[in-house]
C-alpha cells in the first residue's frame, strides 16, 4: 500500500508546479504605436489629466506637511532657470567687486544711471503726420 500513496503525491505535486497560461494583451508603451487617432487622441488626453490630478495632488500634500510643520517644514524647491543652472567661471564677475564699483563709479554716464538729473529728452515729428495717433502719444 506505500506504493500507491506515494504515486497520488508526485501528481498532487506535479499539478501544483505547472502554472495557469492566460492569453494577455501587450502593454502599450508609446502612445504613437496606436495607428487610430480618436482613440490615441483619447489616450493622450487622459494620461495628462492623470499626470495633472497627481501633481495637484502632491502640491496640495506639500502645503499641508509644510503647515503642519511650521517652521520646520523642508523648504521650497527652486526652480530650474538658466541662470541656477549656470556654472560658475573665472571669467564671471562677482556683483560686490572692487574693481567693478570703481570703474561704474568713473563712468562717464554714472550720473545718468544714478538718476542724479532728469535727462533733456526732444522729440519730434513730421510736418505732416499721416496718423493721428502719432502726435496724440506725443501730448
Amino acid at each position: 500500500m506505500a506504493a500507491p500513496s506515494e504515486e497520488i503525491e508526485i501528481e498532487e505535486t506535479q499539478e501544483e508546479i505547472v502554472p495557469e497560461i492566460r492569453p494577455c494583451k501587450p502593454a502599450r508603451s508609446n502612445i504613437s504605436d496606436i495607428k487610430n487617432k480618436n482613440k490615441r487622441k483619447k489616450l493622450c488626453i487622459e494620461l495628462k489629466r492623470k499626470k495633472r490630478t497627481e501633481k495637484i495632488k502632491e502640491k496640495k500634500d506639500r502645503k499641508k506637511e509644510a503647515k503642519r510643520l511650521g517652521d520646520d517644514a523642508p523648504p521650497k524647491k527652486q526652480p530650474h532657470t538658466i541662470e541656477s543652472l549656470r556654472e560658475k567661471d573665472e571669467t564671471m564677475v562677482d556683483d560686490e567687486d572692487d574693481e567693478l564699483e570703481q570703474e561704474e563709479a568713473t563712468d562717464t554716464f554714472a550720473s545718468y544711471f544714478s538718476k542724479s538729473y532728469v535727462p533733456k529728452v526732444l522729440v519730434t515729428c513730421s510736418d505732416n503726420p499721416h496718423t493721428v495717433r502719432s502726435c496724440v502719444f506725443i501730448l
